[in-house]
């Protein structure tokens, strides 16, 4: 989503960021108790998933700024959570971004990650390179992948 004066408002570092802290209060994704919500057994500070949001909400919008709502967190959340892949371009493109910032937090691993293989969210892979709407993406192996990422 772009702000009021055109700039990305979800930048790379603010998604790592998001799924850094969901880490640090909540946990990894693979230990919640639901799909969606970490449930009441992953509160490692003490701190409801709605309350973590909107304290992710209020943090982000004081450093950049602009608005966030706890609505748009969870949303940014939901992408990387969703196991869609007939999804528009822009969506698409979205999923992809949540997904390597949950990756790279370690908010999800790896293994998360093989709904893509029924069908690929890139447009096009040439020589280890994924194109998606005209920009690049570097792809790692997934055993190089495994090792960042344990």
């Amino acid at each position: 989503m772009k702000s009021e004066r055109g700039k990305k408002k979800w930048a790379h570092s603010l998604r790592v960021k998001l799924y850094e802290i969901l880490v640090r209060y909540h946990g990894p994704h693979s230990e919640w108790e639901r799909r969606n919500n970490p449930g009441a057994k992953q509160n490692l500070r003490d701190m409801s998933y709605d309350e973590t949001l909107r304290m992710i909400a209020d943090c982000f919008s004081t450093y950049t700024n602009k608005t966030f709502e706890p609505s748009a967190v969870r949303q940014q959340i939901e992408w990387a959570l969703s196991r869609q892949t007939d999804l528009r371009d822009f969506h698409r493109h979205t999923q992809i971004q949540n997904l390597t910032a949950a990756i790279e937090a370690r908010f999800l691993r790896n293994r998360d990650l093989d709904f893509l293989n029924k069908k690929p969210l890139v447009d096009v892979v040439i020589h280890g390179e994924m194109f998606l709407e005209g920009r690049k993406f570097v792809m790692i192996p997934s055993e190089e992948l495994e090792k960042i990422i344990a």
